[in-house]
């Protein structure tokens, strides 16, 4: 699933290390996550203020104070278990699937994470960029900066990425600020995407999150585009800033001639999220999109994510049938199959808006659009508030 990481030249290093760290990792026997959080539970370590820091790229030593970081930020709430797992953060940076770049103080405590990583585009020249922990002493210190602007550079002098893209929670606007900064650019907004349960630990979210995705691009191809007519207003305002060439076309009225719809789902059960990308639109898409939906409301999903290619003719027909189920607009993402892409997306209840906190002004009036065609949304589909 995950490319070679060698264009990262700087992790051969440390890469080397994470195979000797992995090999003596699988002599021993792995604990699980339940295992892990009562450990780290028993430990209660505080960390200490006023220490120097220094940035630096993964080592195998720091994968239990990643952890500890972790616990310290998010509690037993987090819904990937990779980062409650030592033994897992030590396999996928040393083969490339994780790239963590940390804060270390004088103690060697971690006190900051950022990371790289493949996550949910289909394109091998797409990362993303999170897992941004800070250390409560440390948030109002330089240390998200140092390890924003560390990542960025690695990121730059790679000869594999072409783009990286961030989902920026929005129950505060620090990483928000550090992006707009950095030069990425506001295309989407997704409601609701993160669970509540993961901002218990500091009571920092009085429900689930929304996150706003935003885009850095390096390397662009041109392609065609096909806008929706009944979104060209919307996708005209995403797309602002962006610095991309594209054949831009409006969407026709029929699907293609493609028989079956090609598609990857994946489920995120402690977040009650579905997603799907659908790179090619079938003739069957009616069919899929109904599977779809019976599954994960059997299921329990209460977000629903549809990430569908731009650059297929039949995208204005699959708005369509997506906007008659329930699903509103939430914004453009550049090169998200090589491509472009849009989301689409379906919430079972209503967000609560005033709690969602944006900086930028692109992306404020993002939320307004996003806002807008839920309500649209809500009022095409029988049941919904």
């Amino acid at each position: 699933m995950y490319p070679s990481m060698c264009g990262f030249d700087v992790f051969v290093n440390t890469a080397n290390e994470g195979f000797k760290a992995l090999k003596e990792s699988k002599r021993r026997c792995k604990v699980n996550r339940k295992e892990a959080i009562l450990k780290l539970k028993n430990e209660n370590f505080q960390f200490k203020n006023g220490q120097k820091t220094k940035i630096e790229h993964f080592k195998p030593e720091y994968a239990w104070g990643i952890a500890r970081l972790n616990y310290s930020v998010y509690g037993e709430g987090y819904p990937i278990d990779t980062y409650y797992l030592p033994d897992e953060m030590i396999e996928k940076n040393a083969n490339g699937e994780l790239v963590s770049i940390v804060a270390v103080t004088e103690k060697n405590d971690i006190c900051g994470h950022i990371a790289l990583y493949h996550s949910s585009s289909l394109y091998p020249g797409i990362y993303e960029v999170g897992q941004y922990m800070i250390a409560t002493p440390y948030r109002n210190t330089l240390v998200a900066f140092r390890l924003n602007q560390n990542l960025l550079k690695t990121a730059k002098s790679s000869e594999i990425v072409d783009i990286i893209f961030t989902e920026m929670v929005c129950n505060h606007v620090i990483t928000q600020k550090i992006c707009d900064k950095s030069g990425f650019i506001d295309t989407a907004i997704a409601l609701d995407l993160m669970p509540n349960e993961a901002y218990e630990k500091e009571k920092s979210a009085p429900g689930r999150v929304s996150t706003v995705l935003s885009f850095l691009l390096f390397n662009d191809e041109r392609c065609e585009l096909y806008i929706p007519a009944c979104y060209k207003e919307e996708v005209e305002f995403a797309m602002l800033n962006v610095k991309i060439d594209r054949d831009i076309k409006i969407a026709g009225k029929d699907f293609s001639e493609l028989e079956k719809t090609v598609y990857e789902e994946r489920v995120f059960d402690f977040a009650k999220v579905a997603r799907a990308n659908v790179s090619c639109i079938g003739k069957d898409f009616d069919e899929y999109l109904d599977g779809f939906l019976k599954t994960a409301e059997d299921n329990g999903q209460v977000v629903l994510q549809i990430y569908i290619n731009a650059a297929d003719s039949g995208v204005g027909i699959a708005m369509k049938k997506l906007r008659e189920r329930g699903f509103f607009f939430g914004g453009f993402l550049p090169r998200w199959f090589g491509t472009d892409g849009y989301l689409m997306q379906k919430n079972y209840a209503v967000p609560d808006f005033d709690s969602i906190h944006i900086y930028t002004n692109k992306a404020k009036k993002l939320l307004t659009i996003v806002k807008k065609d839920f309500e649209r949304a809500c009022n095409v589909v029988s049941g919904m508030p």
